[in-house]
């Protein structure tokens, strides 16, 4: 698979010194997240449940993502932090989404691509968050779950790249790549994910 690390530009490391200054909207954000990775998973199969080879790998991914969740929220707890009323919109995300093509298929692949690139930031992010922090379970804890957003984009590679053609499959994720660069680059930093 695409080594991360290369295929995105990478976070100023001033993503590091916002988290640090706000952990807490950080982890109600990162558990938002977990949130809407589950439940991105579970609208996949909604949508396409006719793809009969899908069902149970976006099942496992819907129930690693509420794994992941429920952990992060043991941390909330653990710190007296409440969670982010209902599900806010991600601005990221909805971006990435307007650059799905139209049509049953396409749309398909482009929002499976999108999951792909969404958790390679995501991983590349958890990467240095777990430098910053100072207490050793919070910088363990952040690497494996960079390590775990890396697995789920692998796992949604794999998925693609055995249902549609490689060329196509790396033609979208070349054109996400760019367009979430472009993204990225005008969003203001803060102590969030995206």
């Amino acid at each position: 698979m695409p080594d991360v690390h290369t295929q995105l530009t990478p976070t100023p490391a001033l993503f590091a010194e916002k988290v640090l200054a706000e952990p807490e909207s950080f982890l109600r954000d990162h558990a938002d997240w977990e949130r809407r990775c589950s439940q991105t998973a579970l609208d996949l199969i909604s949508r396409y449940g006719h793809k009969s080879d899908w069902v149970k790998p976006l099942t496992d991914i819907a129930i690693a993502e509420l794994k992941q969740f429920k952990q992060v929220y043991a941390i909330l707890t653990s710190k007296n932090i409440g969670l982010n009323t209902g599900l806010p919109d991600s601005l990221y995300l909805k971006q990435l989404s307007w650059q799905a093509r139209q049509g049953r298929e396409t749309r398909f692949i482009d929002h499976v691509i999108i999951n792909v690139v969404s958790s390679w930031r995501t991983a590349e992010r958890f990467h240095l968050v777990s430098k910053a922090f100072n207490q050793k379970r919070l910088q363990l804890f952040y690497e494996k779950q960079a390590q775990l957003e890396e697995k789920l984009a692998d796992t949604y590679l794999v998925l693609l790249n055995g249902s549609y053609p490689a060329k196509t499959v790396n033609s979208r994720l070349q054109y996400f790549i760019q367009v979430e660069q472009s993204i990225i680059s005008d969003m203001e930093l803060r102590s969030a994910l995206h």
